[in-house]
C-alpha cells in the first residue's frame, strides 16, 4: 500500500512562526495585489499558460467556470464517484444537475466506460478528479468528449505535479481549478486557482472577483 504522508508539514517551527507573525503585520492593499499578481504569474508559467486567476476556494472557482461558460441552464454536469461534497452543491448553486460516473476497479480515477455510459444530449460538462496524484487517462476523457462538445474542467487540486507522457495534468481541458487549502500540495492556507488557455473567460472571471474583499487576518491566523 502506497503510504501517503498528507498530514507532515515540510517546513521548519522557525519558518512556520515567522509567517504566523507575518499575518500580523500591515500590508498595504498595493503591495498585497502585486504579490498575488506575482504567484498568479508564476502558478501560470508552470504550465505554459497565461496568468491563471487566484481565489479563495477551489469550489469557488468551480463554480464561476460553471457560470462562465457558456453552458445552457438545467443540463447535466457528470463528476466522479469521489471528491468533495460542496462540487455538488456547486453545480446545483450554478443550475445545474449533478451526475455521479463510477471510478474504475481497484482505482481513484473516473471509469471512462461508465462516464460514457452516463452521456446524455442534456450533458454539458465533465469533471474530472486527480486523486492522490494519480492521472486519469485524459486522452480517453477527450475521445469521449470533445466530439460531443462537452465541456472538461480537470480538479488538480492533489496533482500538481502530475503528467501523462510528459504532458502536465490541468493543460488538457478547457479550465483547471486548484485548492491551495490545508494538507494541499501548494498551501496558501486557504486559496484556490483557475487555470485556462482561454483569455476572455479567465478575464470574465477576474471582472466577477475584482469586486471582492480581503479574508480577514485573525480567520487566517486561527
Amino acid at each position: 500500500m502506497l503510504i501517503i504522508p498528507r498530514t507532515k508539514i515540510s517546513i521548519t517551527y522557525r519558518e512556520l512562526l515567522r509567517f504566523i507573525l507575518g499575518l500580523g503585520s500591515w500590508i498595504s492593499r498595493d503591495k498585497a495585489d502585486n504579490l498575488i499578481e506575482d504567484f498568479e504569474t508564476a502558478f501560470s508559467a508552470r504550465y505554459n499558460f497565461p496568468q491563471g486567476l487566484a481565489v479563495c476556494k477551489a469550489r469557488t472557482s468551480f463554480f464561476l467556470v460553471l457560470q462562465a461558460l457558456p453552458l445552457e441552464k438545467g443540463g447535466e454536469v457528470i463528476i466522479s464517484g469521489l471528491h468533495i461534497a460542496d462540487f455538488v452543491n456547486m453545480i446545483r448553486l450554478a443550475g445545474f444537475i449533478p451526475i455521479v460516473a463510477d471510478l474504475e476497479e481497484n482505482g481513484l480515477s473516473v471509469n471512462p466506460r461508465d462516464l460514457e455510459k452516463k452521456i446524455t444530449t442534456r450533458t454539458q460538462l465533465v469533471l474530472v478528479t486527480h486523486l492522490s496524484g494519480y492521472a486519469t487517462n485524459m486522452e480517453q476523457i477527450l475521445r469521449i468528449t470533445k466530439p460531443l462538445g462537452i465541456f472538461v474542467i480537470e480538479d488538480c487540486s492533489q496533482s500538481v505535479t502530475s503528467s501523462i507522457n510528459n504532458r502536465m495534468l490541468g493543460t488538457f481541458g478547457d479550465a483547471a481549478i486548484f485548492s491551495l487549502s490545508l494538507l494541499k500540495p501548494i498551501c496558501t492556507i486557504e486559496g484556490g486557482f483557475v487555470l485556462s488557455r482561454n483569455r476572455s473567460l479567465i478575464e470574465k472571471l477576474r471582472e466577477q472577483t475584482s469586486s471582492w474583499s480581503s479574508p480577514s487576518r485573525i480567520s487566517l491566523l486561527i
